[in-house]
């Protein structure tokens, strides 16, 4: 499959194009690059500026133009912080659209780490310790904590080199005051995330995008080395070179960096302040050396596009908003469609059956409908802890029709399915609003139940039927084949349930095997 994935970032527009198969390395067909500098306006005064809306848009233009001679069969498109920040950056994007019938999707923070993860795991080899990804760019860092099996946690800081250039005038030269002035403002910007680095103890540290690239390529060029910028090898810099380049850039005059032997002109005035951001998060974690990756967000992009489209499934028809987005999330994050059908079928069974007992509403019934389809999407990131990555992905994957409170909800059905209940003290839980615990622990407690009956994801279980006493609640679960596994899936996970309905939950099994036709009947 050939795919275009375009990156309108703060900075510069990239796309590539590449031929993606299941299981193999992607193989670039094209790249370009563009720097259009959108953040430039957009960091000082909060609009994007008619000229660089103008540049933008011409470089979207040609570079989509080239997608279809390329003949790619999709054409992704996202943007980031300046557009996202912008106050005019919606209109931009309208503009885009009516302009080319491009539709680019506006990326979170937490979104765009979680695409660099992608990235950088299909690129790097993140055996071992747990690995501390920085992506420089124009509008921001992100800061993204993983290894070969999955993303532990990311942050997004506003400490892009086109931001701090609005603040501390990159392209002058830097008194020392000055300069101490822009590492106290980096190292307060970075205090929390550095914290949760170091407690990670993370055993490498990789640098991504076209930031961290520039700096080594002219750290090399210092030495007489030659890289190209489409260079795939991973580079190993000391820690120490990259404080010493940060300072010597922004003490130097802008005449005496452009004729440094291989420092792009376009990143005169703002790579010194980049050089910054780098040394401040390997001196806060103690890193000696960082190593250099080419993938970014675009191949990221890609990346999530194979994974979540191994036969490019069609989209299901359905006039509801919310449903639609619902299962388009679903399909996006992994062919689950079958367990959370199932789940959905017997958590709302449970809900219609003690609903004398909970007293809860529709409404409520419908977001356990909706969580029951999402709550195993955290598979798209790795299996031991989905249920938190569930958590994250249903946050950020731009559900539409629904309210924050609602897309919360689901995002805390789809946390507490699977093990320990929820705890005042849990970050995911303080979000929840004291009015509506009661009524989420129930749905919670009835999604657990109900993920416990399908425990082999085989579909066994027909039907449950309920009886209420005034001590104990009885499930009959009734199968068309050995429904043991599935009873006793749902024992293990009947705690909250029985806390919020204030009864015990008894299960028992009946299985019914299916009739076999006799040879040669009809």
């Amino acid at each position: 499959m050939r795919i275009a994935a375009i990156d309108v970032g703060s900075n510069s527009v990239h796309m590539v194009v590449v031929d993606a198969v299941p299981g193999r390395d992607l193989r670039i067909v094209a790249r370009e690059k563009e720097m259009v500098r959108l953040g430039d306006s957009a960091f000082a005064d909060g609009h994007l500026s008619a000229s660089a809306q103008a540049r933008a848009l011409s470089t979207i233009t040609r570079f989509s133009e080239l997608a279809r001679r390329l003949e790619a069969e999709a054409v992704l498109a996202a943007a980031t912080s300046a557009v996202r920040e912008a106050a005019n950056g919606k209109a931009f994007l309208a503009l885009v659209r009516k302009e080319t019938g491009l539709h680019v999707g506006l990326l979170s923070g937490q979104e765009e780490a979680r695409l660099i993860y992608l990235a950088v795991r299909d690129a790097m080899d993140l055996r071992g310790a747990p690995s501390l990804i920085i992506d420089v760019g124009g509008g921001s860092t992100e800061l993204i904590v993983g290894d070969a099996t999955g993303m532990r946690w990311a942050e997004s800081l506003p400490l892009g080199v086109l931001r701090l250039n609005a603040r501390f005038e990159g392209g002058r030269a830097l008194g020392k005051r000055k300069r101490r002035a822009l590492r106290e403002h980096v190292r307060g910007v970075l205090e929390e995330g550095v914290r949760r680095g170091r407690g990670a103890r993370v055993g490498r540290a990789v640098g991504t995008a076209g930031t961290v690239n520039a700096i080594v390529r002219l750290l090399l060029a210092r030495e007489g080395f030659l890289v190209e910028p489409d260079s795939p090898s991973v580079q190993r810099i000391p820690a120490e070179a990259i404080r010493e380049l940060g300072e010597d850039l922004l003490a130097m005059p802008m005449a005496e960096r452009l004729e440094l032997p291989g420092l792009d002109p376009a990143r005169a005035d703002t790579l010194g302040l980049g050089a910054i951001v780098v040394d401040e998060v390997l001196s806060g974690l103690g890193v000696d050396e960082i190593r250099t990756c080419r993938a970014a967000v675009r191949e990221g992009m890609v990346l999530d596009y194979v994974l979540t489209h191994p036969e490019r499934p069609s989209r299901r028809a359905t006039g509801d908003v919310r449903e639609r987005s619902v299962r388009d999330a679903v399909a996006r994050y992994g062919d689950t469609t079958a367990h959370g059908e199932q789940v959905s079928r017997l958590a709302l069974s449970l809900f219609d059956a003690t609903r004398r007992l909970h007293g809860l509403a529709a409404a409520d019934r419908e977001i356990l409908h909706f969580a029951s389809l999402l709550h195993d999407v955290g598979h798209h990131v790795e299996h031991r802890r989905h249920h938190r990555h569930s958590w994250y992905l249903v946050k950020n994957a731009e559900l539409q029709g629904f309210d924050p409170e609602e897309i919360e909800a689901m995002a805390v059905l789809c946390r507490y399915h699977r093990r320990g209940a929820p705890k005042d003290d849990h970050e995911e839980w303080k979000t929840v609003p004291p009015r509506r615990r009661d009524a989420l622990r129930t749905l919670i407690g009835l999604l657990r139940v109900a993920d416990g009956l399908d425990r082999g994801h085989a579909a066994t279980v027909d039907a449950v039927t309920v009886t209420v006493r005034r001590d104990v609640v009885r499930l009959r679960v009734v199968g068309h084949d050995a429904v043991e596994l599935d009873v006793w899936g749902a024992r293990n996970k009947v705690d909250v349930l029985e806390e919020c309905l204030g009864r015990r939950v008894e299960i028992e099994g009946d299985a019914r095997p299916r009739r076999r036709r006799r040879a040669g009947g009809r």
